[in-house]
């Protein structure tokens, strides 16, 4: 989406991520957040993911890129949770 669009009526970016064949997605309004945590529960699991920017005259024209990664990429080591960054950059 050329960076003019940005500024369109409900500009958002939809990151959409697969872990183990189930697909999530979710809603990025905020065009300056460049990370996204989403808690998995699951060490290293391979995990897809790709971002779409959108805004109310529809998606940018270039196809989203797929990106290939694994749940718990560095993850806090210290509590025991597992988080997965979605990088927006």
């Amino acid at each position: 989406m050329s960076e003019i669009e940005h500024n369109g009526e409900n500009f958002h970016y939809k990151v959409t991520y697969t872990i183990r064949g189930q697909k999530n997605s979710t809603a990025i309004f905020d065009w300056m957040e460049n990370d996204r945590r989403v808690w998995t529960g699951l060490y290293y699991e391979p995990v897809q993911v790709y971002v779409e920017a959108y805004n109310d005259e529809g998606t940018c024209s270039t196809p989203a890129k797929i990106t290939f990664g694994y749940t718990g990429e560095a993850g806090t080591l210290a509590c025991g949770t597992v988080y997965h960054v979605l990088c927006l950059k």
